[in-house]
């Protein structure tokens, strides 16, 4: 099974075990562009070289009008890398450190962006997409992948693979 939505991540440990008991496999992620899974290593790097020299991280992301969760799936996993390297907890509230701004507006597919700002420098790292194809491409690479595996695993950590 490959799920690529967010809002269900409570039910995790369930559809963990279920995949094991069965001897299947189940593969899961904010966001299946390979772009994006690019995007979010390169933001740890990114983290990880400025976070001791005074820069402040926040995140800004923007989506089509009718897209419901607010800020996205995709985004709060770009935070979640940006914490995870500075060493703090999901659930911390320092997180709270690295806002997130959230748009919608127009027929955009969607657009993330990570602001680093420094005491004299901003570094701005984006990812843009275009259509629902990188998606799609990325969905589809991920099934034709999981289909010879069994257990858990989740997309950034497997999407180099195939």
């Amino acid at each position: 099974m490959v799920i690529g939505t967010t809002g269900w991540y409570d039910k995790l440990p369930d559809m963990r075990a279920l995949a094991v008991r069965r001897g299947t496999a189940l593969l899961y992620g904010t966001n299946f562009s390979i772009g994006m899974q690019l995007m979010l290593e390169l933001s740890k790097k990114m983290t990880a070289a400025l976070m001791d020299d005074g820069y402040t991280f926040s995140i800004s992301e923007t989506h089509h009008l009718s897209k419901l969760d607010s800020p996205s799936g995709t985004a709060l996993t770009l935070r979640d890398a940006v914490i995870s390297t500075i060493g703090l907890d999901k659930n911390n509230s320092e997180t709270q450190q690295v806002l997130i701004h959230a748009n919608r507006t127009g027929d955009i597919e969607g657009v993330h962006t990570l602001i680093a700002t420094g005491p004299c420098d901003r570094l701005i790292l984006t990812h843009e997409a275009n259509s629902r194809r990188p998606f799609a491409d990325g969905a589809v690479r991920a099934a034709e992948w999981l289909s010879k595996q069994t257990g858990v695993h989740e997309f950034c950590d497997v999407f180099n693979k195939f």
